[in-house]
């Protein structure tokens, strides 16, 4: 098998966010990055919780976020969980897995205080770039089980800001599966095309 084929997902984003000179980088996560990928994940989940008294709120959250590993880990074996840095210090956390045709974005965040900074658009960008590049190269073309044919993505349906900063790079609403909670919307990008959205006046990119 070829060094191509054997690539990641994360390593091919590492390469074609160093090629565009993008200000985040990602790397594999480690063990010594799981104090801050908890603390993200409880920092999205604290205002769900307003009025409860403390320790009940720190449990639910807690249940939350082991039921989250534990579901990612069962559905997704071969799960690629990045930690975004800026400037050599965590910023953010991608968690992505080839999936049938697709690259999927099981878990995509920007650290709050980082937000509003173009970081996700720029990550989202590289992405996009990466999977249409993994597309023109010579094994993809004689073999398309190797390249994806759509990035997907399932984002809260009450997350407006989020869903704009996908839409604004392709991604498209479909039609969520039977069964599936109506909570969460389904988004699609298929490949290959313009990776950079359109910046209008007066509206910035914000990070998810």
């Amino acid at each position: 098998m070829s060094e191509s084929r054997q690539s990641t997902i994360g390593a091919l984003l590492a390469a074609r966010l160093s090629a565009r000179g993008d200000r985040p980088t990602v790397r594999p996560a480690e063990p010594a990055d799981g104090p801050f990928l908890y603390a993200s994940l409880r920092a999205e989940r604290a205002g769900d919780f307003v009025g409860l008294p403390p320790e009940i709120a720190h449990n639910l959250i807690d249940m939350q976020i082991r039921a989250q590993f534990a579901g990612h880990i069962a559905r997704y074996p071969a799960l690629e969980r990045l930690i975004v840095e800026v400037d050599d210090a965590p910023a953010g956390r991608l968690s992505v897995v080839r999936e049938d045709a697709a690259w999927r974005i099981v878990d995509f965040a920007v650290s709050a205080g980082l937000r509003g900074q173009g970081l996700g658009s720029a990550l989202l960008a590289a992405l996009i770039d990466a999977a249409d590049a993994k597309r023109d190269e010579p094994e993809a073309i004689a073999d398309a089980g190797v390249a994806p044919e759509a990035l997907r993505l399932s984002v809260f349906f009450a997350n407006v800001a989020a869903r704009r900063l996908y839409a604004r790079h392709g991604f498209v609403d479909v039609a969520p599966p039977d069964g599936e909670a109506v909570a969460f919307v389904e988004m699609v990008r298929p490949l290959s095309g313009p990776s950079q959205p359109a910046r209008r006046s007066g509206d910035p990119m914000r990070a998810p």
